[in-house]
């Protein structure tokens, strides 16, 4: 299942910028690296780069200096995470320096 969402807050700039939309879809193969949405119990629906990925669960982050830490979001559970942004897909090395 695919979902269009849009970009809430400043936590994953310069990598994605509030107002943008993103493709996202439904995975079980999740990776260090790949961008999710996942649903938390203290953050709700949130944005963030998988930083560790576990045997039951995984670590997040975000990307900006004002984003909540790894450690203040915690162990996200694998079935917490709902979807994966496949598009637009960017890497760290290609980041945009500013809002286009």
């Amino acid at each position: 299942m695919f979902k269009i969402v849009k970009v809430r807050g400043v936590s994953m700039t310069p990598l994605y910028f509030p107002g943008e939309y993103l493709l996202c879809k439904k995975s079980k193969s999740i990776r260090s690296g790949d961008i999710v949405i996942a649903q938390t119990k203290t953050y709700g629906k949130i944005l963030k780069r998988v930083r560790k990925v576990r045997d039951e669960d995984v670590l997040l982050e975000g990307l900006h200096p004002s984003s909540v830490t790894t450690e203040e979001i915690g162990p996200v559970k694998k079935d917490d995470i709902l979807y994966r942004v496949i598009f637009p897909r960017r890497e760290k090395s290609k980041e945009r320096s500013s809002r286009q």
